[in-house]
């Protein structure tokens, strides 16, 4: 027990180094330890801030990826039980999505207070995920053992054979039918080509009429402007697909056709809105507006960049 706890305290303070790791107190858990795949778990962690310590901690999103699924971050602060300081507080529900043991990356905080400061992150733990329904499952829909007693009809019937009959009867039916109906001539329907830019315009016009920053919808503002700019990346740029995570979408803009420039902006713009949309950072009117304007200026240049190369 002592060798375990030295090793945890030894992680946590290894994953806090080198921002005054040895003065906070830090712990990350997940309930239940063994779940099913796609069972929700939930994950909870804590940072003691000794007291008087000018700190501003702030959260920042969790890592998303393909195996894992984060519900919505519930920060809180309350004081410590000597009350000398403060603790912070952080819940959310994860889903995994690959079997075996899976490790949920800690979370990770910034101190306000010094801005540039480098982050620092809790550490990490293990969720095991099992394949099949475990034999200590109560909630198991599982046949109760027979003794020799005569089987009931519905298993005594060969349903293979009324299931063979059923359908040859079905297909007999149809085919009478379709020899007795005139053949009618094929229509072939032709699906419209919707242009990208086009449709990012659109959908960018009826985002600033639905007026979400007026109502202090930020967090839905910010999730509109990811999909409309994540589509129209989708369509136009060669190598990006659905389901990129804004760090997976770094990479990928550079090896598309996105200037390096054009690549930094859209980057940054994705990971404030993601500080919005999880992290619920706060967000102004302006920055909503410029945010807008980002967006239209990119799709805009793109298409005239495409204009100029197809001529």
């Amino acid at each position: 027990m002592r060798l375990a706890l030295g090793f945890a305290l030894l992680g946590a303070t290894l994953a806090l180094a080198p921002a005054r790791a040895a003065d906070l107190n830090v712990g990350s858990s997940v309930s239940p330890a063994y779940v099913h795949i796609g069972e929700t778990a939930n994950l909870s962690a804590f940072v003691e801030l000794p007291p008087g310590a000018p700190m501003q901690p702030k959260w920042l999103p969790p890592d998303s990826s393909m195996a894992l699924t984060w519900g919505l971050l519930r920060p809180s602060r309350r004081p410590t039980r000597t009350g000398t300081g403060d603790t912070l507080f952080i819940e959310a529900t994860v889903q995994a999505f690959q079997l075996g043991n899976v490790v949920i990356p800690g979370m990770s905080f910034i101190d306000a207070s010094k801005p540039g400061s480098p982050p620092m992150r809790l550490p990490a733990v293990r969720l095991t995920v099992l394949p099949m329904i475990p034999a200590t499952d109560s909630a198991a829909d599982l046949k109760p053992v027979r003794g020799p007693l005569k089987a009931p009809w519905w298993e005594v019937v060969p349903w293979g054979w009324v299931i063979a009959i059923g359908l040859f009867a079905g297909l007999l039916a149809w085919l009478v039918v379709w020899l007795r109906r005139r053949p009618s001539a094929s229509v072939t329907a032709v699906v419209p080509f919707l242009d990208p830019t086009e449709v990012a315009l659109t959908r960018l016009a009826e985002l600033r009429a639905r007026n979400l920053p007026d109502t202090g919808q930020f967090g839905a503002h910010a999730f509109e402007l990811t999909v409309i700019l994540r589509r129209f990346l989708e369509a136009t740029a060669v190598r990006l697909r659905p389901g990129y995570t804004t760090s997976d979408l770094t990479r990928r803009l550079e090896e598309a056709s996105v200037p390096a420039g054009e690549a930094m902006v859209l980057v940054s713009l994705l990971r404030v809105w993601d500080r919005v949309k999880f992290g619920r950072a706060p967000f102004t009117m302006d920055e909503a507006r410029r945010s807008e304007d980002a967006v239209e200026q990119f799709v805009r240049r793109r298409k005239q960049l495409d204009g100029k190369e197809a001529a």
